[in-house]
């Protein structure tokens, strides 16, 4: 079984490289674009199982965009997924009055809008066992100690190892809510 694919769009280089490292990581397959234009042509030329958008966005923004995909034969039963860093009931509103799957704050994690992509696609979406999750992500965080460790690391290093070591935590509390995320807690 092929990975579902998702398209998405955001114009900020950096947020949708870490959310298409995300993505991946949770076995979705991701092809991005920068803008609202480019997502057209990207629906028009490819085959997706859902688009994942940016909400403000300069030229096409996340609204217009829902509002052509919807109302686009082939596309209509796409889910689209709107998020942004304006936790705006109202935009949410709009977002599902246009036919939206959801709207999702970014200031809840990446975590929360992959799950949102989960349900989005439910039941084709990727399932993993959560307790290989927690063995997997378990495992990372003792390597993570380990390389943190080290002496004399570069501060840019230490920032990355740590930046690591909370979002491994944060998958943990994902997969498995209330598990202890200490890396000395191995028992099952």
């Amino acid at each position: 079984m092929s990975a579902p694919k998702i398209l998405l769009i955001d114009d900020e280089p950096e947020i949708a490289r870490a959310m298409g490292f995300r993505l991946r990581g949770a076995g979705f397959a991701v092809q991005t674009a920068s803008q609202g234009a480019e997502a057209l042509e990207a629906l028009g030329n490819g085959s997706f199982d859902a688009v994942l958008s940016d909400f403000m966005m300069p030229e096409l923004n996340g609204l217009e965009l829902t509002r052509i995909v919807k109302g686009h034969e082939s596309w209509r039963s796409l889910p689209v997924i709107l998020f942004s860093a304006n936790a705006n009931p109202e935009f949410r509103r709009r977002a599902l009055d246009l036919g939206a799957f959801d709207y999702v704050s970014k200031m809840n994690g990446f975590g929360a809008i992959i799950e949102t992509v989960r349900k989005a696609l439910a039941p084709s979406a990727p399932q993993r066992s959560s307790s290989q999750a927690t063995s997997l992500t378990r495992t990372l965080l003792d390597m993570l100690h380990i390389a943190s460790s080290a002496e004399s690391l570069p501060q840019q290093t230490v920032f990355a190892l740590g930046s690591a070591e909370r979002l491994a935590r944060e998958i943990l509390q994902c997969v498995n809510p209330g598990v202890s995320a200490s890396s000395d807690n191995h028992a099952q």
